[in-house]
């Protein structure tokens, strides 16, 4: 039989035609919508009705969306974070659920890394004034024995602490499995200097840090999120920022994406702002994009046995 595919993932859209032999292979036939950020439940029900499987990124497969594909059995989702996808209704309806685990642990670590290296050393910053005409030498940090606490030891974590380690620093870690732990929440935003997110998005870490969170910290400490938006409060964050509750911020994921123009984190100094990009380097996206078409096939074949 022919299975026909919904592709709503931005990111495997652009590199399609590489697969299109190997779809056909399987006999997999597929439509396309395209979003410039990810695609609303809205628009997603009047169109997902005969569709077998659907390849998404972070779009909305909620149950609504499920309850309208009477045909869909397979969801391969590009990338690692499933919280866009209702999973409890998906496994009520026999819909097998497929992503990338730990695909991205490398490529997110070291960016939490190149926040932190610009944070202790500044080296943007000095460029600039030498560019400016100045010649000023600027003091940093040293990082041996300095604490990064990290919170949510899964693999993004646990490649953030490698790191830590190779600098000399202490590491804490927090994460809602105990044996993963080895200090609260709140000791660790009380101790550390460094402060990495690298939780899931799910009902525990929403709003993970706000204004109470942020009263804890050092006030020479920074910050830096990876993870999904809502882990941080963007107000309770703004207002640590503007109080100087915090010493700065590396944020590469926000409630809002893109980045509202009127945002007050644009205009801030002591504040690195990347576009939801920690994940990609070329290494890491090319073996997600060929996991999520492996996914596909794999889920779709066993439906044939």
């Amino acid at each position: 039989m022919r299975w026909k595919v919904l592709i709503s993932s931005i990111h495997l859209q652009s590199r399609l035609e590489q697969y299109k032999e190997l779809l056909e292979k399987h006999n997999i036939d597929f439509d396309l919508i395209t979003s410039p950020q990810f695609v609303p439940e809205a628009d997603l029900l009047p169109i997902v009705e005969p569709y077998d499987a659907i390849i998404c990124s972070d779009d909305e497969i909620t149950d609504q969306v499920m309850e309208k594909a009477k045909n869909l059995k397979v969801i391969s989702k590009w990338g690692v974070g499933i919280n866009s996808i209702d999973l409890e209704s998906a496994k009520r309806r026999g819909i097998a659920v497929y992503n990338s685990p730990g695909a991205f642990s490398e490529s997110c670590a070291t960016i939490i890394f190149s926040y932190l290296l610009h944070f202790a050393r500044d080296v943007r910053g000095q460029d600039k004034s030498i560019r400016d005409g100045e010649w000023k030498h600027v003091p940093g940090t040293a990082l041996a024995g300095k604490t990064i606490g990290i919170i949510g030891m899964g693999n993004v974590g646990q490649a953030v602490a490698k790191r830590a380690k190779a600098f000399e620093m202490i590491v804490l870690g927090s994460d809602i499995r105990e044996e993963l732990s080895n200090v609260s929440k709140e000791d660790l935003l009380r101790q550390s200097d460094f402060v990495a997110l690298t939780v899931d998005l799910n009902p525990t870490s929403h709003y993970l840090i706000s204004l109470k969170e942020f009263s804890l910290m050092k006030p020479t400490a920074y910050i830096f999120n990876t993870a999904r938006g809502p882990v941080i409060d963007e107000k309770a964050l703004v207002q640590a920022l503007q109080h100087k509750k915090i010493a700065g911020a590396g944020i590469d994921v926000f409630e809002m994406e893109p980045l509202p123009i009127d945002s007050p984190l644009r205009k801030m100094n002591n504040v690195i702002l990347t576009p939801h990009n920690a994940y990609n380097t070329v290494e890491a996206e090319n073996y997600v994009h060929d996991n999520t078409v492996n996914n596909l096939i794999k889920g779709l074949e066993k439906l044939e046995k």
